[in-house]
């Protein structure tokens, strides 16, 4: 690096040699960056007479993590969303760090598959675990965590903005057209990893009539085709935890957006409608094989609704 040369004649000489330097920089990042992530800003200091460059990170733009999981801003989400389902490899570099138990699926998954049999608290406590490892090494800015999105923001990610209902449970099925593909009932072909004959054949899910994705059980991420925000697997591939309690009942956290796996044919198939809450798993601790989570990464949710009942469960 030049600004550690011992030459002095090879080090910065001024203001226009570092601009030169910074726009380098910037100009690489945009050859190895994904196509549609933004370069970063690179920040600059002097320390005793040195200058030194290193990204930082844009709260408002698409980013890439430590774990390479990527996000990206969505309108209506306190922060920036992760564009897969959290892989089996992030949370297994999770599952290393801490020890935490963790049983793995029956059915063959690749590091690209997204985690299952992972309980809500267990999501919530890798959002905590992953905010500590990003803090320490100085690449969360202030006020920065990594959380579970609630139900509004996830009806955000699905762009279900204007849903009547002051909790999840009147919210449910409300919107009876929008399905993850469209306001078409038929599911189109390669529309996701939905039950299909193969889940049916081999694991004895219910199937969508004569649809088939080609995998059985789970899909890696980011193999079908993405929401006009980026977002891969909004619908299908695994129900995804929130933060947020079914009704001021019912504490039990809602599951958005469906999965490769169904216990029975709803009428219609409403189970595939992008505003379906599911809250059937008993206990918060529960975790299942169609079951996973995505994680979002900006300020804590300003969002209050169901919070003294959740206090029930967070204990």
């Amino acid at each position: 690096m030049r600004a550690l040369e011992q030459d002095p004649e090879r080090r910065y000489q001024n203001a226009t040699q570092i601009k030169t330097a910074v726009e380098r920089v910037l100009a690489e990042q945009k050859r190895w960056f994904p196509r549609w992530v933004k370069p970063v800003a690179a920040a600059a200091v002097v320390v005793a007479g040195v200058f030194f460059l290193w990204p930082k990170p844009d709260p408002n733009g698409p980013l890439v993590n430590s774990l390479g999981m990527e996000f990206v801003p969505v309108p209506g989400v306190e922060g920036l969303v992760s564009v897969w389902e959290t892989r089996v490899k992030d949370y297994e570099t999770f599952v290393r760090d801490t020890g935490r138990l963790w049983t793995k699926p029956s059915f063959a998954q690749t590091a690209d598959h997204p985690v299952v049999q992972v309980s809500w608290h267990d999501a919530r406590a890798f959002g905590q675990w992953l905010t500590e490892r990003e803090r320490k090494d100085g690449r969360l800015l202030d006020g920065e965590v990594y959380r579970l999105p609630t139900d509004r923001e996830w009806s955000a990610m699905a762009h279900l903005t204007d849903e009547d209902g002051s909790n999840p449970q009147e919210r449910n099925l409300k919107q009876a057209t929008v399905f993850p593909w469209g306001e078409e009932g038929l599911i189109p072909e390669a529309a996701g990893n939905y039950p299909d004959l193969a889940a049916k054949e081999l694991y004895g899910s219910a199937a969508v009539p004569g649809y088939e994705d080609s995998f059985p059980a789970t899909a890696p991420v980011g193999g079908f085709r993405p929401t006009k925000d980026g977002l891969f697997d909004l619908g299908g591939n695994v129900w995804e935890w929130t933060a947020s309690p079914f009704s001021p009942d019912d504490a039990r956290p809602v599951l958005r957006g469906g999965g490769w796996w169904a216990r029975e044919a709803e009428d219609d198939w409403k189970s595939l409608l992008s505003s379906k809450r599911r809250a059937d798993v008993e206990a918060a601790g529960m975790d299942e094989w169609d079951v996973g989570f995505r994680v979002v990464r900006g300020p804590e949710s300003s969002e209050k609704e169901g919070d003294d009942l959740f206090r029930l469960i967070l204990k």
